[in-house]
């Protein structure tokens, strides 16, 4: 139940082509063992593993699916009522699509 708020889809949007405003499916967060996940397309599974953070919850550090962790950091942004809005992953920012 804790996890609920930050399971779903969340998209990129990214610029075509042609100019446009187009939303790209990025990732997707499902719970695993009592912890998340993150699947993006082919790319491998990755784990999300929240630490605490003196800017505040919802920090996490990303790990391989193995455990080992890759270096990389990032946190869920939340709107004025709490309710979880963005994951913000290497400087993108994904909007999620509950």
């Amino acid at each position: 139940a804790e996890l609920a708020p930050y399971l779903g889809s969340y998209t990129l949007q990214q610029v075509d082509a042609a100019g446009r405003l187009v939303d790209q499916p990025a990732e997707t967060v499902t719970a695993r063992d009592g912890g998340l996940q993150l699947t993006a397309g082919p790319a491998p599974v990755l784990l999300l593993t929240f630490y605490e953070s003196p800017a505040g919850p919802d920090h996490f550090l990303v790990k391989d699916a193995d455990g080992t962790a890759t270096g990389l950091r990032g946190d869920f942004i939340r709107d004025p009522g709490g309710r979880v809005r963005w994951l913000r992953l290497s400087g993108r920012l994904h909007r999620h699509q509950c």
